[in-house]
């Protein structure tokens, strides 16, 4: 159906069914989505670098007369090439350059390469293919993609060998080369703020707005007020904003470092005509269509929280650009200001409603270092200081890895054990202080409670109530457009509610592959969804029985559950022993296998809205899940005896299928899923104990299926039960599957087994 006419920009993020439109998604798949990276040569010798530059444009000149999307085969262009004359090794080596530079594409990161050792520049490539003959008229290059010039520095490199003779060639991550020189001091994109008028500058050439910035070197009281000048670098932009339109109306790039005058242009601005001054040439300059208006971006209501941030990072000794307390001022007659991260998100997102583009280039700097050299370890980034501070570090490892792979978690164990402290320090980790909320389980809690429902309204009439989910996830909508960070829900002393009264007409959403599909509420004709990052972490108290719930299976499903042990009581840690391992037969299912293994490489490999793990942390994009697969089943730490990570969750899967209740595929696979998932996380951090807690957190809530019956085999010493139950146990014990085999112990005694 149509949409209204007269919704705003956030009514339809509100109404829309792909309510991931919700600032998280365009944040983070638009600003962090994966990408590939590219070397590319401007002529022999860099020759044509200044046309390039000029024209913001990257070309190869191959092949002149013929459009590269006539192309599709290798073969046709090696022929091609054969027909011009060339060699069959010449051949060979520039259809590489021309199939790679085929393969870029809008959003890639080009560097501009000088011979062997140099790299001038870094674009992003921000347009298609284009075949255009006569455009460069001094290289003659056809071929063509527009670019933004993100940095334009020149560093010598490591000799790269005769890699680099190649006109393009595609870099890999991990595997390409030191960019230390280019970003040490890159920490942050450079953006400079002018505060002016058309009649500060001179009409006189190279002294307009467009071409220049210009000042006085002291204010008329002799105050340093003009002296960010002195600090401006070649490739900072620079923001145009016009006093008397109260807009910002152009964006240019700094060409070069300050010169000083000793006096200034005599049409200039009056107050500054014929005295010592800055000039700093500029370039490229770009027209904004539409401008930018002030209220857009200097709105207190919508950006209050990052307006304040403005103000206070600014540095010491730096003119803050948002000037007063009230946030209703900026620049306070300041003619330069650096913009600092916050405010150049401000206007990111003021542009994109107005004009439906970014404003400012996205910063590269700490994504560069992505592709430098080995690989971060991101989970311990994470996590931080809690892996040497906390007693059971691995309860925050685990936790981690489940919540970035789809599930919700629950923290199970005895009272006084610190369930809900690890909860909430989880959340401090991923969303941020106070960015959650807790909300303590109770038996009346109904959907009215959870979800919402209409309540006696002060005025005698009916109102729409939202429930603590409801609010929950909106604010967790809303703090993804504010801060670009979840906000997550704890449900303490969960089984203390009816689950099925509290949640049932939401368990669905609880998944995050039909969180599109419903919104939770419907409240002054908008739809309020469940946002694909939201999380809901629970704790549950095992022991008190009388007033505790039973977990539906439809429940269980949708979580993990981790236990939280007393420091009381001390584990041993048992690998497996090969002895034991002799009386395991295991004859695998290649088939089932790869298709395990194709579907978790599959998933985890998607970059889109659909793959919530690496939109949670966008680390994971960088990370080839296909060789990283490879890599695991091959890996010592991850085997048990001969058997791979995938053998023993099958294997233990068909034990568990003949003896005790039905594993679905989906299962294994959600498994198989986790444990890539923690490797990415922490690749040093790899054992059997992590195949131990995805069979624990995956397949043993299964089981609950079981336990009926062997309640029945003790009534009636119906000893098949209990033998096959045995059978499981004994396996989990020869697999060395330490937490499993404990598990399933303490449920044969408590005939439950969460």
């Amino acid at each position: 159906s149509k949409l209204p006419d007269d919704l705003s920009l956030e009514d339809k993020k509100t109404v829309l069914k792909h309510t991931e439109m919700d600032q998280f998604f365009q944040y983070w798949h638009e600003k962090l989505q994966s990408r590939n990276y590219w070397k590319v040569a401007p002529g022999k010798g860099a020759k044509y670098w200044d046309e390039f530059r000029n024209n913001n444009v990257m070309a190869i000149g191959f092949l002149h007369d013929v459009d590269y999307t006539e192309l599709e085969k290798e073969d046709d262009i090696k022929q091609k090439f054969v027909e011009e004359g060339a060699s069959t090794r010449e051949a060979a080596q520039r259809t590489r350059s021309v199939k790679s530079f085929k393969e870029i594409k809008k959003g890639d990161i080009i560097f501009v390469n000088k011979g062997k050792q140099s790299i001038l520049a870094i674009a992003e490539v921000t347009g298609d293919y284009e075949y255009k003959p006569d455009a460069l008229p001094d290289s003659g290059f056809p071929h063509m993609y527009r670019v933004n010039w993100l940095k334009i520095k020149e560093i010598e490199l490591p000799k790269m060998q005769n890699r680099w003779q190649i006109t393009t060639l595609p870099i890999k991550p991990g595997k390409a080369i030191d960019l230390s020189g280019f970003f040490e001091l890159e920490q942050r994109l450079r953006v400079w703020f002018e505060n002016t008028a058309l009649d500060s500058h001179s009409p006189q050439r190279g002294w307009d707005f467009k071409e220049c910035l210009a000042s006085p070197r002291r204010d008329e009281g002799g105050g340093d007020r003009y002296r960010e000048m002195r600090s401006c670098e070649p490739g900072d932009l620079v923001l145009h904003y016009l006093q008397d339109e109260d807009k910002i109306v152009g964006i240019s790039e700094v060409a070069d470092s300050n010169e000083k005058h000793e006096a200034l242009p005599e049409d200039m601005d009056e107050r500054w005509a014929s005295r010592p001054g800055y000039r700093v040439p500029l370039r490229g300059y770009k027209e904004l269509k539409p401008p930018l208006d002030r209220s857009e971006f200097l709105n207190k209501e919508r950006y209050e929280k990052q307006l304040k941030k403005a103000r206070e990072e600014a540095e010491e000794g730096e003119l803050k650009i948002v000037y007063s307390s009230n946030l209703e001022d900026f620049t306070q007659g300041v003619y330069l200001s650096m913009v600092p991260p916050s405010f150049q998100w401000v206007l990111n997102d003021a542009y994109q409603r107005v004009a439906g583009q970014q404003l400012l280039p996205r910063p590269l700097a700490k994504e560069a270092r992505g592709i430098e050299g080995r690989e971060e370890n991101v989970g311990r980034k994470i996590l931080g200081d809690l892996l040497q501070e906390e007693k059971n570090p691995d309860i925050y490892k685990m936790a981690l890895a489940f919540l970035l792979s789809g599930k919700n978690v629950v923290f199970y164990g005895a009272p006084a054990t610190g369930k809900t402290r690890a909860a909430e320090l989880i959340c401090k980790c991923v969303c941020g202080e106070g960015n959650y909320r807790i909300e303590t389980a109770n038996s009346e809690w109904g959907h009215h409670d959870v979800v919402g429902g209409y309540t006696p309204s002060s005025e005698g009439g009916w109102e729409l109530k939202e429930g603590f989910l409801t609010e929950a996830a909106d604010e967790c909508r809303k703090s993804i457009i504010e801060g670009n960070t979840p906000y997550w829900l704890i449900v303490d002393e969960l089984n203390r509610a009816n689950l099925d009264q509290a949640f049932g007409k939401v368990f669905t959403l609880l998944d995050i592959d039909y969180r599109e599909e419903s919104p939770l509420l419907e409240k002054d004709e908008k739809e309020i969804y469940m946002p694909l990052c939201f999380r809901i972490l629970a704790t549950m108290n095992v022991y008190d029985k009388a007033l505790l719930f039973n977990l539906g299976y439809a429940f269980m499903r949708r979580f993990a559950f981790i236990k939280v042990p007393s420091l009381v009581k001390e584990h041993e840690e048992k690998l497996w022993r090969e002895e034991e391992m002799e009386a395991v037969e295991y004859v695998p299912d290649m088939d089932l296998k790869d298709i395990v293994k194709n579907v978790v490489v599959n998933h985890l490999e998607k970059k889109d809205k659909n793959n919530d793990a690496v939109l949670v942390h966008p680390k994971l994009t960088k990370v080839d899940i296909q060789e990283r697969m490879s890599e695991l089943l091959q890996k010592s730490e991850l085997k048990i005896g001969d058997l791979d990570f995938i053998d023993v969750l099958l294997l233990f899967s068909r034990e568990t299928t003949k003896n005790i209740v039905e594993i679905g595929q989906a299962i294994v696979m959600d498994a198989a899923k986790f444990i890539v998932t923690y490797s990415i996380l922490f690749p040093d951090d790899v054992s059997p104990k992590v195949i131990d807690e995805a069979i624990s957190a995956y397949l043993l809530p299964q089981f609950e299926y079981y336990m009926p019956q062997l309640r029945k085999a003790e009534s009636f010493r119906e000893e098949k039960y209990r033998k096959n139950f045995e059978k499981v146990v004994n396996l989990a014990s020869n697999l060395g599957l330490q937490k499993t085999k404990e598990m399933l112990d303490d449920a044969s005694e408590r005939l439950r087994v969460i």
